[in-house]
């Protein structure tokens, strides 16, 4: 086998149920299997799912690393590919996936980030929705209105449909420090480095809802809020080191929109102005700003509005 031209990093942390399915996702595609890699690196050890991974051929990295920032830097120090497909333990991907990546990057070769639309699966893979995202989209940093539409759409969401040029990510030492928030960087990254970004409208990875999925135990609503709250302000830190790197940059008006959502994520999750402090003078937006809007919003089940003042 000569050198692949895509590596399929899948990451994995304690979740058993969904890893298989992923893999045999990445594995069964239209693209031809000697054109691409698949690398699997997860934090646990199963004779199972090690002897089926082996069987299959795919390279199987056990990681110390909780974050997945980290994961995905251990999944690149070792990929071959020119292109990096991300993908979680819990999603899919559609068997067209690889060959739209592959035709998408050897047409353009300014492209940074290809971003496919979305199928929304249930646990047992029925499909439940899909993204929005109607026509093909494509922008570089000096495009603020389709990149602003484009942010509206998805475009920092999803680690699971995203694709990027190698060259954005090898060494990159702020990669490693993420613990959650890579789908959102990723697209910043390209954008930053003078890469052009792609969302495609075709649905191209299956996105799984399921009780295991961010929040673990949810036995009760004191648990789930705990866990919701932690869960939040572990995207906030995320995106003020994301805000940190873009700030100067022709980008930062999108690393400044990621923080303000989820400075209004985590208020509305974790309640009152006890992340006041973190959000004072970082954002243009005063904690009181924020409590009021969520005073107002509190029902909405995501805090776009507040959000979507960063682009303006």
């Amino acid at each position: 086998m000569g050198k692949p031209l895509i590596s399929v990093a899948i990451t994995a942390f304690k979740r058993r149920k969904f890893l298989l399915r992923a893999a045999y996702s990445a594995l069964h595609q239209t693209l031809a299997r000697e054109l691409y890699e698949v690398i699997v690196v997860k934090n646990f050890e199963d004779d199972r799912i090690d002897r089926e991974l082996n069987r299959l051929g795919v390279t199987n990295v056990r990681s110390n690393s909780v974050g997945l920032g980290a994961k995905v830097s251990e999944a690149l120090e070792i990929a071959r590919g020119d292109v990096v497909s991300l993908l979680e333990d819990d999603d899919e991907f559609m068997p067209g996936k690889l060959e739209a990546v592959l035709k998408a990057f050897s047409s353009r070769p300014r492209l940074g980030l290809y971003r496919n639309s979305l199928l929304i699966v249930d646990e047992s893979g029925r499909i439940a929705g899909r993204s929005a995202v109607r026509e093909p989209i494509e922008a570089d940093c000096s495009a603020r209105d389709p990149l602003r539409h484009m942010t509206l759409q998805g475009l920092l969401f999803n680690v699971s449909s995203m694709t990027v040029r190698r060259d954005v990510l090898d060494g990159d030492g702020v990669l490693r420090t993420l613990d959650l928030t890579v789908d959102s960087y990723c697209p910043l990254r390209a954008l930053m480095s003078g890469y052009r970004v792609l969302m495609d409208p075709r649905p191209l990875t299956a996105y799984r809802i399921h009780g295991a999925q961010a929040y673990g135990d949810v036995g009760s609503f004191e648990s789930f809020r705990r866990s919701g709250a932690e869960i939040a302000l572990r995207h906030l830190r995320d995106a003020r080191s994301i805000l940190q790197v873009a700030e100067g940059s022709p980008c930062e008006y999108l690393a400044r929109y990621l923080y303000v959502f989820h400075a209004a994520g985590s208020m509305k999750v974790a309640g009152g102005l006890r992340i006041g402090r973190e959000l004072r003078g970082s954002i243009g937006v005063s904690p009181r700003d924020l409590v009021a809007y969520l005073n107002v919003e509190l029902l909405r089940p995501e805090p776009f509005r507040l959000a979507k003042l960063a682009l303006d």
